[in-house]
């Protein structure tokens, strides 16, 4: 038996799942997180294993080429702050996405100081959609060109940095989540107007000192 990690498994395209090894793990300033992933079929029979050497947690998604995205850690003093991509073939790093590329280091005041925790791409658009639990924030960029789009979020948070331009601005009284978990695009409803987007965040509402 492989025990999963406590992040769970995700779907593939070609009908497999990416599991997480729960097994095995590595140390970070906070969580161990597993740093050995499987490609399984739903007979349990493993296909290609992948060592991380600085582990991965929450999320993982799939990009056209076959390359997965997950979440990983920098281990530059923070954890739980860098996206990587990995070559499905060879499971090796393509690029490494450190979120103070995005959000500089105002905010890094703490080991686990941005905690992404889920990703959503969009291939029609070259989009990526990251949920940001510790930054109150959900961001959206083009995957291509890390050309950031807008920033969901408090307004007032992030006022006077270099993103506040980005940040979306509210139409009357908006009660802001915190901590948010699971960022998400609903499908379009019919009759929709076609310039309104709906995203779906679990709100943790828990702190919000920051």
């Amino acid at each position: 038996k492989i025990k999963t990690s406590s992040y769970g498994v995700f779907p593939l395209k070609n009908g497999r799942l990416l599991w997480g090894d729960g097994e095995v793990g590595t140390p970070t300033f906070a969580n161990a997180h597993t740093c050995q992933i499987h490609e399984m079929d739903y007979m349990g029979r493993i296909h290609r294993t992948i060592f991380l050497e600085r582990g991965m947690h929450h999320f993982a998604t799939e990009l056209p080429n076959g390359n997965i995205v997950g979440i990983s850690n920098s281990l530059d003093g923070c954890t739980e702050d860098v996206l990587i991509e990995i070559d499905r073939k060879t499971g090796k790093l393509v690029q490494t996405i450190d979120m103070r590329e995005f959000f500089g280091t105002h905010y890094r005041d703490q080991v686990d100081w941005v905690h992404p925790n889920s990703l959503r791409y969009d291939e029609k658009e070259d989009t990526m959609m990251v949920c940001l639990r510790n930054v109150h924030s959900v961001l959206k960029f083009r995957w291509s060109t890390k050309e950031i789009l807008w920033v969901l979020s408090i307004p007032e948070f992030w006022e006077g940095l270099p993103l506040q331009d980005k940040v979306l601005r509210p139409l009357g009284e908006i009660r802001w989540n915190y901590q948010a978990h699971a960022a998400f695009e609903m499908p379009r409803r019919e009759g929709q107007d076609p310039d309104v987007r709906c995203i779906m965040v679990f709100d943790n509402h828990r702190v919000n000192r920051r």
